[in-house]
């Protein structure tokens, strides 16, 4: 059987959903959480992010789609991304398994649905450091039996902790739009240079306060519904 595009997106990042053009049931939900790998104030860090949608009112159990996944990390994150060796390629080499091995900053597993083709597919995702931001290949898990295909996302970054992720519409067969269901990224805290010459790829914010600190997902959606942000609250250490 040939296989078919099963995955495009965040996200974050990393966050994706991609779907037909459709009004939601009232069953629609979405849920995101985001956290830093480490909950020290002005340390480097990794972030972790778990994005999931479900309709069950939907035929297939498809959810609506997202055109665009902003993640905010906590107010004070910094982002460098000369802390870290980059993969510049461009899609062929990325696919090709050419990006540094070094410039690999994490991993995690995402799943589509691309009812009634396909309910469920599984798809394994690389995160790569890049020049802009992040670079996300997704690769079809070779224990899950139903087809899937490799391809990259790019998420834009912005020195203040700002990811962004445009979602592509993907339909491998006329009339079928395959949508994101889950995603979940792990990345690793990345430095290069000592001493005072240090810099981090993520540095956590440099202060710390009781209520701790708040990261937020914004989901902007392709059936023009009302934008949906959900917030995540952690813990932080001084």
């Amino acid at each position: 059987m040939r296989k078919v595009h099963l995955i495009g997106a965040l996200v974050g990042v990393l966050a994706l959903v991609i779907a037909a053009v459709a009004v939601a049931s009232p069953q629609f939900t979405q849920n995101a959480t985001v956290k830093f790998t480490k909950k020290k104030a002005n340390k480097s860090t990794g972030v972790s992010v778990k994005l999931r949608a479900t309709d069950p009112g939907e035929p297939g159990g498809k959810p609506k789609a997202a055109s665009r996944i902003v993640i905010k990390l906590a107010k004070g994150t910094r982002i460098n991304n000369k802390a870290s060796a980059q993969c510049n390629l461009n899609d062929e080499a990325v696919i090709a398994g050419n990006c540094p091995a070094k410039s690999l900053i994490g991993t995690g597993v995402a799943k589509a649905n691309a009812s009634p083709l396909i309910p469920t597919t599984t798809e394994d995702v690389k995160a790569y450091a890049s020049k802009s931001g992040i670079v996300l290949l997704l690769s079809d898990n070779a224990a899950d039996p139903a087809p899937g295909q490799t391809i990259v996302l790019r998420a834009k970054t912005t020195k203040k902790g700002v990811i962004t992720v445009t979602v592509p519409e993907l339909q491998p067969v006329p009339g079928v739009f395959v949508v994101l269901t889950d995603f979940s990224l792990k990345t690793k805290p990345k430095a290069k240079g000592k001493g005072k010459n240090k810099v981090n790829l993520i540095t956590t914010p440099k202060k710390c306060t009781k209520k701790g600190w708040t990261h937020s997902v914004t989901f902007t959606y392709r059936d023009g519904s009302p934008k949906d942000v959900r917030k995540t609250k952690q813990a932080c250490s001084k």
